[in-house]
């Protein structure tokens, strides 16, 4: 049996229009004490996060006795594997809850519900178009340039930053 734990934070965008994420985690343990030994995989998002380690990344547990031997920091004396944080696409295009419950079900963790790969691409694809107008509006001129090479015509708003 699999055990999920989600948690997800949101607040208002600069502009103060659009709910924007602050930090998720989505974790998959292997008993419901949800203890650090029983992780399985964790995937962790902060926007702004508070130390050197990319906002989006990876924890994989496993056993990987050599890490300490090129583990170079000074801050513990002994890492493990899943203490590594490996980068995961950055804030537009880190991995979603879709992506875990894929990965659950083509793992053969859990079993499916019937039609449940239509569902997860549903959700995948209206979280692809979120994620896509966000970006467009935090790189308007990039939007434009790509739209302009598809031989679109771009006309700039009145009003341009």
């Amino acid at each position: 049996m699999v055990f999920l734990y989600l948690l997800h934070s949101y607040e208002l965008d600069p502009e103060g229009v659009y709910l924007t994420m602050t930090q998720s985690t989505m974790s998959l343990y292997t008993s419901q004490e949800m203890e650090d030994d029983q992780l399985i995989v964790g995937i962790d998002y902060a926007r702004n996060p508070k130390n050197r380690f990319p906002g989006a990344h990876l924890h994989v547990a496993g056993q990987r006795d050599d890490l300490d031997a090129i583990y170079l920091g000074d801050e513990r004396k002994t890492r493990k594997l899943r203490d590594l944080h490996l980068p995961m696409g950055g804030k537009r295009f880190r991995p979603t809850l879709e992506d875990l419950v894929e990965f659950m079900v083509t793992e053969e963790m859990v079993d499916p519900k019937p039609d449940w790969d239509q569902v997860v691409q549903e959700h995948r694809t209206r979280w692809e178009a979120i994620q896509l107008k966000a970006a467009v509006r935090r790189n308007p001129q990039d939007a434009a340039d790509a739209l302009r090479a598809d031989g679109w015509a771009v006309t700039p708003p009145k009003n341009n930053r």
